[in-house]
C-alpha cells in the first residue's frame, strides 16, 4: 500500500534521474570535445570575403553566438537543476532540450559542444522545449 505523498516522491525521483542522466551525458560530451579542441577559447575564424557576408545567413554562423568568453563556475547538473526549479519546467523539457542539442550537433558535425557553450545551448534547447511541452 502506498503512503500518502508517495506518487509525488516518485515523480521527484524520476525528475532527479532525468536531470542526472542528461547532465552526465553532457559532461562526457564536453570533456571529450574539450580534449579534441585542446585549449578553449578557439581562435576566431577568419572573416569571410566581403561578397560572402552579403549572402551569409544565420545558418552559416554556426554555434559561435553561444560561445562564452570563459567557463561558467556552475556545473552542468547544477545548472539544469536550477533551470528546472526556477523555470518550473518538467524533466521532459530537460530531456527534449538535450535531444534538440543532439540533433543540432548531428546536422552540423563541425560544431562542437564544449565547456564554453554547453550551458547556453542547453538553456536555448530547454526554452524551445518548454514552448512545446508547457501549455499555460
Amino acid at each position: 500500500m502506498w503512503a500518502a505523498g508517495a506518487p509525488e516522491a516518485s515523480a521527484e525521483l524520476d525528475s532527479d534521474l532525468a536531470v542526472a542522466a542528461v547532465a552526465h551525458a553532457l559532461e562526457k560530451l564536453v570533456a571529450r570535445n574539450d580534449q579534441i579542441v585542446g585549449e578553449w577559447p578557439l581562435p576566431p575564424p577568419p572573416p569571410p570575403p566581403p561578397q560572402a557576408c552579403e549572402n551569409m545567413g544565420e545558418r552559416e554562423r554556426g554555434l559561435a553566438a553561444f560561445r562564452g568568453s570563459r567557463r561558467p563556475a556552475m556545473s552542468i547538473r547544477k545548472y539544469l537543476e536550477r533551470i528546472q526549479r526556477y523555470g518550473r519546467c518538467s524533466s521532459a523539457c530537460i530531456v527534449a532540450g538535450f535531444v534538440y542539442l543532439d540533433r543540432v550537433v548531428h546536422r552540423r558535425p563541425e560544431s562542437l559542444v564544449g565547456s564554453l557553450n554547453v550551458h547556453r545551448l542547453m538553456l536555448a534547447g530547454v526554452m524551445i522545449a518548454s514552448k512545446f511541452f508547457e501549455v499555460t
